[in-house]
């Protein structure tokens, strides 16, 4: 008996940043298991395939729907009961023509290898955990001394918040140990009517005392001289 998936249904889960989950039953030769996948995961999947096995599927004569890997929708309607069930069966779909199109095992393990791992009853929970928010890749980069922006893309999707954390941290760290700055008084108001002169800034008026008593004196004193 060939593989074959259902989408059973969607939850909702996540307190402070909801997200969806789809329930998914996978069966094969009388056995059957049950998986948790993300949309996101989908889109891991789509885009594995068309890289790897791009002309597999061309060549299957299987007509593949369209992706959509994001919606132009607010949060909140990203949740809404239509909005899921719509992606539920698109997801079901795809996975349908996917099975159709290339040849697959769950149970001996072969085909192609991104399918495996999203069918697999091995990851039952896989990609559960909710997207982490988009991290600037120079700040966490710098911030961490990590080796670049190729070194940031290896780290898995669930540890990026974590790595983000900790080089926060480690910066965090490193600036308690930095000597804290002089405190400054804040600027008096002016009175009305009266025409205050702006005083130059505490360094660069030492600067410019000590430059004058190391150079100006000097020249002036051997300018005297010459003059006698």
């Amino acid at each position: 008996m060939a593989c074959s998936v259902l989408v059973e249904g969607h939850d909702v889960a996540g307190e402070a940043r909801p997200y969806a989950v789809y329930r998914l039953l996978v069966v094969e030769d009388g056995r059957e298991w049950r998986i948790r996948r993300r949309w996101n995961d989908l889109r891991i999947l789509v885009a594995d395939l068309n890289e790897k096995h791009g002309k597999e599927l061309r060549e299957s004569g299987v007509t593949i729907p369209k992706f959509s890997s994001h919606g132009f929708r607010l949060a909140h309607q990203m949740l809404e009961l239509k909005f899921l069930n719509s992606r539920a069966a698109a997801m079901q779909s795809l996975l349908h023509a996917y099975i159709s199109a290339l040849p697959i095992s769950l149970l001996s393990s072969t085909g192609p290898e991104p399918l495996l791992c999203f069918l697999s009853a091995d990851l039952p929970d896989a990609g559960v955990q909710p997207t982490p928010a988009a991290t600037p890749r120079a700040t966490v980069s710098a911030a961490a001394g990590w080796g670049g922006v190729d070194e940031l893309l290896s780290i898995p999707e669930g540890g990026l918040a974590q790595a983000a954390t900790r080089a926060l941290s480690e910066r965090s760290d490193d600036d308690a140990r930095l000597p804290s700055p002089p405190k400054v008084a804040p600027p008096t108001a002016p009175v009305k009517g009266v025409l205050v002169a702006e005083a130059a800034p505490a360094p660069a008026l030492a600067i410019w005392l000590i430059w004058s008593a190391v150079v100006l004196v000097p020249v002036l004193a051997l300018a005297a001289r010459q003059m006698l």
